[in-house]
């Protein structure tokens, strides 16, 4: 086989329990890299993950909601004098589909290159491309748990070597979700629709509220903080003391896009996601040490 340049996956260096894994092969001349067609789709899925926080910014910078505050009632909670204040929106313009559509590219070629790992460690334990039935079962497996793991028909042909590798990644053995982000959204996305995208609060900023004579207790994000037409999606509770009129200007929401039907995936889970399979990658290339060129 000829030689070629290639670089195979990220431009990212990685870092696994503390340790700086450098996940770069610069180009350079050489024979084709069993890993080079995982590190490609890797490197696809990334692409479409700058693409996907370009298209989502671009939809927040255009102010695509417009809210209300409601006027201050009695919380009716005992003790100090609260009030509650609700902030209604008024106007949304829905994601765009495309947002949906990329989020769909980044899972399903993250999916790939987990399957062409696990393909390239079936060549390394056979000796040879594998054939016949065993052939097409074979996948990297994200299982729910070790019980789950042990009965999966993709590591049939894989030796106890692989199997081990495949394991030590497995979203119960590393106590991450990642990989079950990737095996969920890139299922549902092949086979029946593409996933919902939501505009919500981000639960670790705060809208930047103005009140006079009042100072803000609490804040509530009813069905947490989704931004649905026409439905209140944050409460401010303020105590005053009465001496003016509660009057609040909120000058910023901070927003971001979810996904998924428990509306619970944000885009640095994805990211994370991503991640995680260049780190597998990057453990890929030493268990595969024997058969590079």
């Amino acid at each position: 086989m000829g030689t070629r340049l290639i670089q195979w996956w990220s431009d990212e260096t990685v870092t696994d329990e503390g340790r700086s894994v450098d996940a770069r092969l610069t180009f350079q001349p050489m024979k084709t890299h069993p890993l080079a067609s995982a590190g490609a789709k890797a490197r696809r899925a990334e692409a479409h993950l700058m693409h996907l926080r370009s298209v989502i910014d671009d939809w927040l910078a255009k102010q695509p909601f417009a809210f209300a505050v409601k006027e201050p009632r009695p919380s009716g909670r005992v003790g100090k004098p609260l009030f509650e204040i609700d902030v209604v929106v008024t106007e949304l313009v829905p994601t765009p589909i495309e947002i949906s559509v990329i989020l769909g590219d980044v899972l399903t070629n993250l999916r790939a290159a987990l399957d062409h790992i696990a393909w390239q460690l079936a060549c390394r334990d056979l000796g040879s491309e594998p054939t016949g039935k065993g052939a097409t079962a074979i996948a990297f497996p994200i299982a729910a748990d070790q019980e789950d793991f042990a009965k999966c028909r993709e590591t049939k042909l894989l030796s106890d070597s692989s199997k081990k590798f495949l394991e030590r990644h497995q979203p119960y053995a590393a106590g991450r979700r990642d990989l079950s982000i990737v095996r969920e959204f890139s299922n549902v996305d092949k086979h029946r629709y593409v996933h919902s995208a939501l505009a919500v609060l981000k639960p670790e900023l705060r809208p930047t509220i103005a009140l006079d004579g009042a100072d803000v207790v609490d804040y509530v994000t009813p069905s947490r903080g989704a931004l649905r037409h026409g439905e209140t999606f944050l409460t401010i509770v303020v105590e005053t003391d009465g001496s003016a009129p509660l009057v609040p200007r909120i000058d910023t929401v901070p927003v971001q896009v979810v996904f998924g039907t428990n509306e619970d995936v944000s885009f640095g889970d994805i990211s994370r996601s991503r991640s995680a399979v260049n780190r597998i990658l990057a453990e890929a290339s030493g268990e595969l040490a024997t058969t590079l060129p």
